[in-house]
């Protein structure tokens, strides 16, 4: 008997024992091929955030975030409770949901994310135009703030669909840290840059130079000024609590400097206090970057509107014979939404050395001239062949006119 209630026991404690054991979650899943990555992210392109991880971090920062398109809100309403929809026909263009798995259709799973009007990304994204998009993988950039009262993704100014870039403000920006954007390789005695190519809205990139943005998703873009371009950092409608914005140039020698000066013209626009500019010379020491603050002068504060461009410059002699970079460092915020514009930097040389060719001098009104065609020896030289000269045959017609 005593055997038998042994036995009956260890059976027991043996069924016991698997069946807990089986209620314990795996501690990852292994995923098939295009299935969103289970991992946290970093919120980069390289390592986007998954829904889970955007639904928790709503604190306004711009970031990656990697799902699959499973519908969008779609109603008159747009309650995302009642009108979330995530089977075609689709009738709005203005939304779409992402969840971490394709056939999700709880929408307390998913990302409302805002799609821009006249975008590239609404465009390409949209399920009322391109219903062919559900069920996909599509890592969108945009900034992590409430839509439609619940968690969500909103102003997408970049993605990726099918391996292909769309839009811009996220693709094209470099990934890393800033000190490891810089090549101290190669650097030259002088930089010059009228920023004339500068397109506007766009961001502002040339080979050589790095435009990072360190904190806010926010970098230098191009603008037109009097006929040519310049560039400019700002917060305005950000919502950011923090934008900080690096414009960098490329590698400077200030021991081979004629010149050991940096000197720029710079412009504000609505002004708000807490805005800054700052320049630094920035050299890399090992796998840190040594910043040191330039003294340009009183930067212009105009808070009404545009102010006049200021001419600004920091001395480099008490730098030293090193290799470095010319930093332009913007800060705001919310807050502080002011506007910074650069504009014809001279880095290493006088800014008054104009790279382009200068105009010839106007002609004088009223010039006297004196030809006497003593070198007309033959009835069949040319008059063009006098210097200053046009020789062009003229047809004059006569209307309606009789000769008395």
């Amino acid at each position: 008997m005593k055997k038998i209630l042994n036995a009956l026991f260890l059976t027991l404690l043996a069924v016991f024992t698997f069946s807990s054991c089986s209620d314990v979650p795996a501690p990852y899943d292994i995923l098939g091929e295009g299935d969103v990555p289970g991992l946290t992210g970093g919120g980069t392109k390289e390592d986007p955030y998954n829904i889970e991880t955007a639904q928790k971090k709503q604190d306004g920062s711009i970031a990656w975030v990697q799902g699959y398109i499973v519908g969008c809100v779609d109603g008159e309403g747009k309650a995302i409770a009642t009108e979330s929809k995530f089977e075609a026909p689709f009738t709005i263009a203005s939304n779409i949901l992402i969840a971490d798995t394709p056939n999700e259709t709880n929408y307390k799973n998913c990302i409302p994310v805002q799609l821009v009007g006249g975008s590239d990304v609404r465009t390409a994204l949209n399920l009322k135009d391109n219903a062919g998009n559900l069920g996909k993988v599509v890592m969108i950039y945009g900034s992590l703030e409430k839509y439609f009262g619940v968690a969500g993704l909103k102003s997408a100014t970049a993605a990726v669909l099918d391996g292909t870039e769309i839009g811009e403000g996220g693709s094209e920006q470099p990934s890393g840290s800033l000190i490891e954007l810089l090549d101290a390789t190669n650097p030259v005695n002088q930089v010059v840059n009228t920023f004339d190519e500068a397109e506007k809205d766009k961001d502002y990139l040339k080979e050589g130079y790095v435009n990072f943005a360190e904190v806010g998703g926010r970098t230098w873009r191009g603008k037109p000024h009097e006929g040519n371009g310049l560039i400019q950092a700002t917060a305005y409608g950000s919502k950011q609590p923090s934008v900080i914005s690096w414009f960098v140039t490329p590698a400077v020698n200030v021991a081979q400097m004629e010149v050991k000066k940096v000197t720029f013209d710079c412009i504000s626009a609505y002004y708000k206090e807490g805005t800054k500019l700052e320049v630094y010379f920035l050299e890399k020491n090992g796998n840190e970057l040594n910043q040191t603050l330039l003294n340009v002068g009183t930067l212009p504060q105009d808070a009404d509107g545009y102010s006049e461009p200021v001419t600004l410059t920091g001395d480099l002699t008490a730098i030293g014979d090193k290799v470095g970079f010319i930093g332009f460092k913007y800060i705001g915020s919310e807050a502080a939404s002011g506007t910074y514009q650069i504009d014809n930097l001279y880095v290493g040389v006088e800014a008054t050395e104009n790279p382009e060719p200068s105009p010839g001098p106007e002609p004088e009104e009223n010039s006297v001239f004196v030809e006497t065609f003593g070198e007309t020896v033959k009835t069949n030289t040319n008059v063009a062949d006098f210097t200053g000269w046009d020789n062009k045959n003229l047809k004059f017609e006569v209307a309606n006119s009789k000769c008395n």
